[in-house]
């Protein structure tokens, strides 16, 4: 995930992901850690940081303008703009 070899360390691997994380962290933009922290504002199931931590600003700004859209109010007047690259729509096929 972060590029460290935890596998034979005598470490738990639970304190060294801990470690790897927030070291990680220290690289990154304030931009990203404000986006990961409205993330986890807005989303109802807990997401873990050190999951969030793998995407670019862009992806985490697409998800935390999604998961926004979530709270806000329908009504006749609501509208949502789809992104340029997401499809119209998503079909998938039974595999019976």
């Amino acid at each position: 995930m972060f590029g460290f070899n935890l596998s034979g360390s005598g470490v738990s691997t639970r304190a060294s992901l801990a470690a790897a994380v927030a070291a990680e962290e220290q690289t990154m933009s304030l931009a990203k850690r404000c986006l990961i922290d409205e993330i986890q504002a807005l989303s109802e199931a807990p997401t873990r940081r050190a999951f969030l931590m793998q995407f670019d600003e862009a992806d985490l700004e697409h998800y935390r303008r999604h998961l926004a859209l979530r709270h806000e109010p329908r009504d006749r007047q609501s509208r949502w703009v789809r992104e340029p690259l997401e499809p119209a729509f998503v079909m998938r096929e039974s595999r019976v």
